[in-house]
């Protein structure tokens, strides 16, 4: 079984419309992200403004991290496309 951890860190990306943060596997950095979608539908985000999906994002932190370690674990594709995504249907 892997080493996961999750550094202490998120920034919001206006881009992708969500907010990303890192993991390490192993160590191993890869980027996790979680869309304004599944903020606002399973964790109370009410908008899409960066510091409101960034503070849905750290009440949630720990149930956020648990779903992006069982997609690491599970979807095993974390380590070839150096990311994960987090989408409404995954919680």
């Amino acid at each position: 079984m892997p080493n996961i951890s999750f550094p202490d860190r998120s920034t919001p990306d206006a881009d992708r419309l969500g907010v990303t943060f890192p993991a390490d596997i192993d160590g191993h950095r890869i980027v996790c992200f979680i869309s304004a979608e599944a903020l606002q539908d399973h964790f109370g985000a009410r908008g899409t403004g960066g510091g409101e999906l960034t503070r849905a994002f750290e009440r949630n932190r720990s149930t956020i991290e648990a779903a992006a370690r069982r997609k690491i674990l599970f979807a095993g594709t974390a380590f070839a496309t150096g990311r994960v995504d987090l989408l409404t249907a995954d919680f």
